[in-house]
């Protein structure tokens, strides 16, 4: 089973963290946001919350997949950024595609 890491902590991470849990052969290991939006108790579905200007050094790409969990704001845009920040830090993106 691959691991993987949603980025973000919204509406749209909790129900892709559903899905991949339900109906992927994805293992979710945490959830990553830019530091500025860390929450106190540092978690998300019962699942580390950690600031994505560290996530290499605790998860690291070669043992690790991202998916990009957010939202049509913008046009896209920050999800566009997110995309190429991620596969700029070397991790594989992971899709979903219901059974």
């Amino acid at each position: 089973m691959k691991k993987l890491i949603i980025f973000g902590i919204s509406d749209a991470a909790e129900l892709a963290h559903y899905y991949f849990v339900k109906d992927s052969n994805y293992q979710v290991e945490a959830f990553s946001v830019d530091n500025a939006y860390l929450s106190d108790s540092g978690f998300f579905c019962g699942l580390p919350v950690v600031p994505f200007e560290n996530v290499t050094d605790i998860y690291p790409p070669d043992r690790y997949a991202f998916f990009i969990a957010l939202g049509y704001s913008n046009l896209n845009q920050t999800r566009k950024e997110k995309y190429f920040a991620t596969k700029a830090l070397g991790y594989e993106l992971a899709s979903y595609i219901s059974s």
